[in-house]
């Protein structure tokens, strides 16, 4: 390594500057910078990263974004340089950023910035300015941003909304964890909803109305979360789900089309001593057609992978070894299962409940 180079390293590790940083000072360290980038040619990873604490010490923005650009677009997962830029993300500047502009408008101005992924520390920087938002005024444009073309922005709003929680984050997270094409988003959902459970159970609720889905990949997402979740109260909806999955019978129907005429087809006299009265036969004619159809329009798809899922899940929840048909857990279930589910489930409130107490 050449003496400039040792020089210029020197300067890097250099002593940090504390507080405002006024004018005069900037220009100084902007001057040193510049002697540094000149020497910067032999620099690796560690140094530039460096170079970024640097920089950002010294509040030179611009600076820290463009060094930090190249450390991160080398290493996208560089630890040191994004932990640096999350915990400088409260007093670092960012152009497109209006401090005083209304809560949601900041929101998305830095999901905008982490969208179009010219600036890779620029986004570190802003996904961490997100958190300085108070959560009631930043959940709205982040539950919108769970719907936005880029896989990246729609991870940011899921670990946002899993930190930040409530009722109005509930269906929406659930809703992507199960139907988001991109395995990562999912991945991502999943984990918040799983941290989120433990402080609100009903974040259970969406997987039960999941498991009545037209989709059956959906059906078996819901399954699989129910049971990485630990919910036994949700055995006899897979039951029932499974059940349904496994029927080949389809359903029947009938149907009457006709017309219904009255006719007098004779009398029946009745002679008294001055009268005659002949009471009239009326006969009901029916004429028309019934049908009688099994309805096999209306198509319920099943994937192997679907039956596999609910195979695993069940023995998971229920504690219980019954076998692979569906058949064997609806015999179990009335046979006395739900007893069991029914234990299992206390038994899990008292060690929520001595967890609390611990705690």
């Amino acid at each position: 390594m050449s003496a400039t180079w040792l020089w210029a390293l020197t300067l890097i590790v250099g002593g940090a500057s504390a507080g405002p940083v006024d004018s005069e000072d900037k220009a100084e360290h902007l001057k040193t910078y510049r002697q540094i980038r000149k020497q910067f040619s032999e620099g690796g990873d560690v140094e530039r990263s460096r170079l970024v604490r640097w920089c950002g010490d010294r509040q030179l923005w611009r600076e820290m974004f463009e060094e930090g650009d190249k450390v991160l677009t080398a290493d996208p997962s560089h630890e040191e340089t994004r932990r640096f830029l999350s915990d400088v993300a409260a007093t670092a500047e960012l152009e497109s950023d209006r401090p005083t502009a209304r809560p949601e408008a900041r929101v998305r101005a830095f999901l905008k910035i982490i969208r179009d992924a010219r600036s890779p520390a620029r986004a570190v920087v802003a996904e961490a300015k997100i958190e300085t938002i108070p959560g009631v005024d930043r959940r709205d444009p982040l539950i919108k941003a769970l719907s936005d073309r880029s896989e990246v922005v729609r991870v940011v709003a899921i670990r946002a909304l899993g930190r930040i929680g409530g009722e109005d984050a509930r269906y929406p997270l659930v809703r992507v964890q199960l139907a988001d094409p991109a395995d990562e988003v999912r991945s991502a959902a999943f984990e918040a909803v799983q941290s989120l459970q433990q402080q609100d159970p009903d974040f259970v609720v969406p997987y039960l109305s999941a498991l009545q889905s037209s989709l059956p990949q959906v059906r078996a997402r819901a399954a699989e979360a129910l049971g990485a979740l630990n919910v036994p109260a949700a055995v006899p909806a897979i039951i029932k789900t499974f059940a349904q999955s496994s029927s080949s019978r389809p359903p029947r129907s009938s149907i009457f089309v006709g017309q219904q005429e009255s006719l007098v087809t004779d009398f029946d006299p009745e002679i008294a001593q001055a009268a005659v009265i002949a009471d009239p036969i009326v006969t009901p004619i029916t004429t028309g057609v019934v049908l009688d159809v099994a309805i096999l329009g209306v198509e319920r798809r099943v994937t192997v992978e679907e039956l596999v899922v609910y195979r695993r899940v069940l023995p998971r929840l229920s504690g219980a070894s019954v076998g692979d048909r569906a058949s064997d857990w609806v015999s179990w279930w009335n046979g006395g299962g739900h007893l069991e589910v029914a234990a299992k489930i206390l038994e899990q409130q008292r060690e929520r409940k001595a967890q609390q107490d611990r705690d």
